[in-house]
C-alpha cells in the first residue's frame, strides 16, 4: 500500500518556487542587458513615479493655458469624443482641475460637467464601491448624475473596473454612455506624441521639456525606447527559451504564455496578501503602543478615543480621535498603499473644514512644525516615516501633541 510522503512539496509552494526561479532568471538577464545600454537619464525615472505622480503630471498638463485657451485640455476632450460620441458635447469653458482630492485621482470640473479619472497604471486593486463612491462625491459638489463622466486609465488596456467597483452603476446607462476605458500605452502616449507635443509653441521650452520627459518615461515604462529595442529582442528570446517554446506552434506558444501569466498573477496576489498582512501587523503594533499610553491623554480629556481602521483598503490607519477648541481632529499613522508611503501627523476631520475652525491657528506654535512637517489636502501636519522607526516616532509624536494640548 502506498502512502503520501510527508516530504512531498505543496503544489502552491512548488508553483511559487517555479515562478520565483523564472522571474529571477529573467531579471538577471534584464540587469545584464541594462548594463549594456548607453547612458540615459530621465528625471521621472529617477523619482520612481507611482500612480499618484502620473495623476499629478497628467493633471498639470491638462491645466496648461495660453491666452485664455486650454489647448491640451481641448485636445484631450477631442480624444474622448473620438472614443465615445456621448462625450462630444463636452467643451472647455471655465474648468478647474484637481489631483488626489477626495481620493479621486484627477477631477475636471466645468460649468455643465465633471470628469472623474481613475488611474490604474500600476494595476492597483479596485476597491469595492470605489467608482460608485466617487460619483456620489461629485454629486455632492452640485452636479447631476447625467453631468458626470468616468475615465478608467489602465496601463495597456487589459484591466477594466470590476463589477464590485462600479457598485450600483454596473450595467447601467452610466457605464454604457458616460464611461471610457483609456490606457497609457496606446492612448495617452500616442496622444502626447501625435497631438500634444507637435502643437506646443516653440517658446514654451519648459512645457516642451516636461512633455518630452513624460513621453520618454512612458516609453521606458513599456520598453519602447529605441535604445531598449536590442534588449527587448534578447529578452523575448530568453523567455521563449526558458519556457521551452522556441520551436513550438503559435497556438502552443500562446497557451504556454497565458499559463505563465496566470501563474505570475497567482504569485503576485499572494505577495500582495503577505504585504497587506505585514502592514496590518505594523499598524497593530502602533495601536498597542497607543493602548499602553492611553492613560496619558485620559487624564485631561474624556473626549479623546483610540481608533483603528486597519481594514481600509487604500489608507489603513490607527490613531486617536481628538477634540480641541470644540473641533475634532485625528492623530494618525497611515499607510498610503498606492504610493507605498507611511506617514503620521494631525489629519483633518474632512478636507474642507469650516471657516471658523481654529485648529490651524491652535497648532501654529507646535514644535518643529515648519522644519519637520508638511501639510496637504487631508492633513494639518504630516511627516513621512518608515516601517523600522514609524511606531516609535508616532508614539513620541502623540506624546508631544498631548503635552502641547495640555499647555495651550
Amino acid at each position: 500500500m502506498s502512502s503520501t510522503s510527508s516530504s512531498e512539496v505543496n503544489p502552491e509552494m512548488k508553483l511559487f518556487s517555479e515562478v520565483n526561479d523564472f522571474c529571477d532568471s529573467i531579471f538577471e538577464k534584464i540587469k545584464e542587458e541594462e548594463a549594456k545600454l548607453p547612458y540615459h537619464i530621465n528625471i521621472i525615472d529617477l523619482l520612481r513615479a507611482g500612480e499618484n505622480a502620473h495623476s499629478r503630471i497628467l493633471g498639470r498638463l491638462l491645466e496648461q493655458k495660453n491666452d485664455e485657451n486650454y489647448e491640451i485640455l481641448s485636445s484631450f476632450l477631442s480624444l474622448l469624443a473620438e472614443r465615445n460620441s456621448n462625450f462630444s458635447h463636452l467643451k472647455v469653458k471655465s474648468p478647474t482641475i484637481s489631483c488626489e482630492k477626495g481620493r479621486i485621482d484627477i477631477l475636471i470640473k466645468d460649468k455643465n460637467y465633471a470628469i472623474i479619472f481613475e488611474n490604474k497604471i500600476r494595476n492597483a486593486i479596485d476597491q469595492k464601491g470605489q467608482i460608485e463612491r466617487y460619483i456620489a462625491k461629485v454629486k455632492e459638489l452640485g452636479y447631476e448624475e447625467s453631468q458626470i463622466y468616468v475615465l478608467y486609465l489602465s496601463a495597456d488596456g487589459r484591466k477594466e473596473p470590476t463589477a464590485e467597483s462600479w457598485g450600483k452603476y454596473k450595467g447601467s446607462d452610466f457605464e454604457k454612455k458616460r464611461y471610457i476605458q483609456l490606457n497609457f500605452r496606446y492612448d495617452i502616449l500616442s496622444w502626447l506624441k501625435g497631438k500634444v507635443l507637435p502643437d506646443v509653441r516653440i517658446k514654451d521650452v519648459h512645457l516642451i521639456s516636461a512633455i518630452e520627459q513624460y513621453i520618454d518615461h512612458l516609453e521606458g515604462f513599456f520598453n519602447l525606447r529605441t535604445i531598449q529595442e536590442p534588449m527587448s529582442e534578447k529578452l523575448k528570446k530568453e523567455i521563449l527559451r526558458k519556457l521551452d517554446i522556441e520551436h513550438k506552434s503559435i497556438n502552443d506558444k500562446f497557451e504556454k504564455l497565458n499559463d505563465k501569466i496566470d501563474e505570475l498573477d497567482k504569485v503576485r496576489n499572494q505577495l500582495f496578501a503577505l504585504k497587506s498582512e505585514m502592514e496590518v501587523d505594523f499598524l497593530e503594533e502602533c495601536y498597542e503602543k497607543l493602548e499602553e499610553y492611553k492613560s496619558n491623554f485620559e487624564t485631561f480629556s474624556t473626549e479623546w478615543e483610540l481608533i483603528k481602521s486597519t481594514n481600509e483598503k487604500n489608507y489603513p490607519s490607527v490613531g486617536i480621535k481628538a477634540y480641541e477648541e470644540k473641533f475634532p481632529f485625528r492623530i494618525l499613522i497611515e499607510i498610503e498603499r498606492e504610493s507605498d508611503k507611511i506617514c503620521y501627523g494631525i489629519a483633518k476631520p474632512n478636507p474642507n473644514p469650516p471657516k471658523e475652525n481654529t485648529l490651524e491657528k491652535f497648532f501654529e506654535s507646535f514644535p518643529n512644525k515648519e522644519s519637520l512637517f508638511e501639510s496637504d489636502y487631508w492633513w494639518y501636519l504630516k511627516k513621512i516615516t518608515s516601517y523600522d522607526s514609524g511606531c516609535d516616532e508616532f508614539k513620541e509624536f502623540v506624546d508631544n501633541v498631548v503635552k502641547y494640548c495640555k499647555n495651550n
